[in-house]
């Protein structure tokens, strides 16, 4: 549990996990950037959904801290959406 939750008065007893989604498709050039972005004292996990990117998209998440789930190429925001919250398809 973050600061930030134990701040609003949750219950560290039954801990809740704050989660950014992020659907991507050939975002290499600034997917790092947005993940850095994200407030790190307030969201506990970053989890990029890709859509099956050619470019650099997986490698720079990887390496700016987020977790990578592979929704399959030719599948839309909501598919991403999905995969993201339920975690399948790990790459």
């Amino acid at each position: 549990m973050t600061q930030a939750a134990v701040d609003r008065g949750l219950d560290a007893a039954r801990p809740c996990v704050v989660v950014a989604a992020i659907m991507t498709l050939n975002e290499g050039a600034s997917i790092a950037d947005v993940v850095r972005a994200v407030p790190r004292g307030v969201i506990d996990r970053i989890i990029v959904a890709d859509g099956g990117s050619t470019d650099a998209t997986v490698a720079h998440a990887r390496e700016a801290g987020a977790e990578v789930v592979e929704a399959g190429r030719g599948y839309g925001g909501g598919r991403r959406r999905h995969t993201s919250l339920h975690g399948r398809r790990r790459r």
